[in-house]
């Protein structure tokens, strides 16, 4: 166990999870390692829109937009899959501002994702039509951002118009520290790891599973604490904030102190010149308030390995004359610390970071009401400005209703899904935004219900498919289309009544209705709504996916065959034939493109 406790003590915990970042890239994300489905999805990018807009006409009124030709800076940090940026500039194409001018800036200190970034084809296409650029920007130390497309600076001093940032789930994942006031006193918590596996593999998946903590507690002076002033200020003014609060039957209270977000908040108020808002959306909540500690899911085996390492760290802070907790606590318990995979977030505390805009002379709106999963809040850097457009949106976009309302009953309808009724189903589907992540969640119901059901009129779940197809945001399409997707999945599509003699069926792929993500499944969303609309005679759309996969991915043997059979379904005899003479010429063996061809010659 000493080895144990030597290479332990070599893990910096910080470090461990930005290279597992820089390990597994995009990956991150699309695997569904970490969460992203409502922080980049429809639902959060149309309200974003929908602030960044009565922000701006706020300035508009107080002249901070005087020049109509100066280029309005959105810059998302830590941008990940690019997701958000895609569906908050589908809102902008609609609705474009007038006369205003926006860049969307895709931020991040991971090089594989702003390759990523440059690779994607939907994302490329923004950049050449001037809406996106990138850089590789840290908010907690760079004063400038760098774009790399335009080869310009975001500086104070070369951008008079009001930079608006995004932030979502950007602080729960920078460094915090442990403290706990007791009586009078503050202390430090100073965590030691230990773990309940005989053998240590920082390289395993489960790794931080199998973690548990120990601290050492140290008392602080609270108003030298810190070397910068402002940190130091704000950690006082924290202090006093949880005393004022802290009941007389409960003398002890632990929390986490966000020093690095607050280090990237007055960082980006420098850079805006304080010109700008943070639009931010964290892990809500905070740690534990007491020490009672319940460790009876340890397991017997190790438990031993445990109390060895335990007395080792407790030997060790006597030494040094600190007190400690005495027991292994799951970081879960300890930090409120959620695990994903390799990587992990704590919560943050929002109460701090508006402590933290007092002091910046800036200004934080947040909602009342109790978040589950993410807590929204708009910092606004000119606190001297009068913001009533905003204000008023914020109340109707992140408050009223917010995007976890609607996230969270969409959740609840799709755990109870086999009740739903076509209507129902279109109507949640709308509801998600078109979100095509949901409507995989419910792809296995929605195909029943069409085998099972003979609704009059399917024009509606045409127009909702198309417009899911339209807003997706594929993550396996790049420039150079070094990875293609080309097989289909599967119904019957009915052809009896129109080739006596039958036609082959449709080409199919089973979807994986346990994922709730598609890009790892080798499989193309047009060509599988495709699928859904062609069986249902809703073939102008069927066609029209199968084109818009055509454009995205090129022409294969497998969606031709399915553009053909449409098109023979609709009387087309030249143009179906005309495909699969061009399948048979990518697969002279096709036999369902054979019998295509076979059957439309011998009825024309």
């Amino acid at each position: 166990m000493l080895d144990q406790a030597k290479k332990l003590s070599e893990i910096k915990i910080w470090d461990f999870m930005y290279s597992s970042y820089e390990k597994h890239g995009i990956k991150a994300w699309s695997s569904g390692m970490v969460p992203y489905l409502l922080t980049t999805g429809p639902l959060l990018a149309k309200a974003y829109y929908r602030l960044v807009k009565a922000f701006l006409a706020d300035c508009s009124i107080d002249q901070v937009l005087s020049d109509p030709d100066q280029t309005i800076y959105i810059v998302e940090l830590g941008a990940g899959t690019g997701r958000l940026a895609w569906n908050f500039l589908s809102y902008y194409r609609r609705f474009p501002l007038k006369d205003k001018k926006i860049v969307y800036v895709l931020t991040d200190i991971i090089d594989s994702n702003i390759e990523f970034w440059r690779r994607h084809r939907y994302i490329n296409d923004l950049a050449e039509e001037g809406l996106i650029d990138y850089a590789k920007y840290n908010p907690a130390c760079d004063t400038t951002i760098d774009l790399i497309l335009s080869r310009k600076q975001i500086a104070p001093d070369k951008v008079k118009s009001p930079i608006v940032f995004i932030a979502n789930y950007l602080f729960d994942v920078l460094p915090q520290d442990l403290f706990s006031l007791e009586d009078n006193t503050v202390f430090a918590n100073l965590i030691k790891l230990v773990t309940d596996s005989r053998e240590i593999d920082t390289k395993s998946e489960d790794f931080l599973s199998h973690l548990w903590m120990t601290i050492e507690k140290e008392d602080v002076d609270p108003s030298h604490h810190y070397n910068d002033p402002f940190i130091n200020k704000v950690f006082n003014n924290a202090i006093a904030h949880y005393r004022e609060y802290l009941s007389e039957s409960k003398m002890c209270h632990r929390f986490l102190f966000p020093f690095a977000a607050l280090e990237v908040i007055r960082n980006l108020s420098a850079l805006s010149g304080a010109r700008g808002m943070l639009l931010m959306g964290e892990r809500p909540g905070s740690v534990r308030q007491d020490y009672d500690i319940d460790n009876s899911d340890i397991e017997e085996e190790v438990s031993e390995g445990l109390k060895s390492a335990i007395e080792n760290i407790a030997t060790k802070a006597a030494e040094t004359g600190r007190s400690g907790l005495g027991e292994a606590v799951k970081p879960a318990y300890l930090l409120a610390m959620g695990l994903h995979g390799t990587t992990f977030s704590l919560p943050v505390d929002t109460e701090i970071l508006s402590i933290g805009a007092k002091e910046l002379s800036a200004r934080l709106l947040k909602s009342e009401s109790l978040p589950v999963g993410l807590e929204m809040g708009v910092f606004v850097f000119t606190s001297d400005k009068e913001t009533p457009g905003l204000e008023e949106d914020f109340f109707l976009s992140l408050e009223e209703q917010t995007p976890e309302d609607i996230f969270l009953i969409l959740r609840n309808l799709r755990q109870n899904k086999a009740n739903l009724s076509l209507a129902d189903l279109v109507i949640a589907v709308r509801a998600s935004g078109y979100d095509s992540h949901f409507l995989f969640q419910i792809y296995d119901v929605l195909q029943d219900v069409l085998q099972n059901t003979k609704p009059y009129d399917m024009s509606e779940l045409s127009r909702v498919l198309l417009e899911v197809d339209r807003r997706h945001f594929p993550m396996d399409v790049f420039v150079d289309n070094t990875k293609i997707a080309s097989e289909a999945i599967g119904h019957d599509i009915g052809t009896s009544g129109h080739f006596p003699g039958g036609l082959p069926d449709i080409e199919n792929q089973e979807v994986d209705n346990k994922k709730d993500d598609i890009e790892d499944r080798n499989q193309d969303l047009s060509s599988i709504l495709a699928s859904i609309l062609a069986p249902i005679g809703q073939l102008d759309a069927a066609l029209e996916l199968l084109r818009r996969y055509r454009a995205r991915r090129g022409v294969h043997p497998s969606e031709t065959f399915n553009m053909a059979l449409c098109l023979a379904l609709q009387g087309k005899r030249e143009e179906a034939i005309e495909r699969a003479e061009e399948v048979l010429r990518m697969d002279p063996n096709h036999s369902k493109a054979q019998q295509l061809l076979k059957e439309i010659r011998h009825f024309a």
